[in-house]
């Protein structure tokens, strides 16, 4: 689940930073990070968000549903999975994540890698 997907269910149900974070049991910094994307909500938060956006009538479309289910199972089935990880791994993994962004953004530029 994106920040931008966490603030507009926030905003969906009229809550301050303060007021949401005390539904998902986080203090209203950790929401802002959230929203910003510096900070990754933890499972038991992302059950909480799912929770939310199943009893929202505002929020609660069919496809928007689906989507954020499927995102935040992903997000949690990956978080598992790098966790299971030793050091050594995850930092391979960092390495090869941060090389395929650079070469994304590269030919999004049109910049011919050396």
């Amino acid at each position: 689940m994106n920040g931008k997907a966490i603030k507009d269910l926030r905003k969906s149900l009229k809550d301050s930073q303060t007021k949401f974070g005390k539904k998902l049991g986080v203090t209203r910094d950790a929401v802002a990070k959230y929203e910003t994307e510096q900070l990754l909500p933890r499972d038991e938060v992302l059950k909480k968000l799912n929770d939310l956006i199943t009893q929202n009538p505002v929020h609660n479309t069919r496809i928007a549903n689906r989507r954020v289910q499927a995102s935040i199972a992903t997000n949690i089935g990956l978080m598992k999975m790098f966790n299971t990880l030793d050091i050594e791994d995850r930092k391979r993994i960092f390495d090869i994540t941060r090389t395929a962004y650079i070469l994304a953004n590269k030919e999004i530029l049109n910049i011919v890698p050396e």
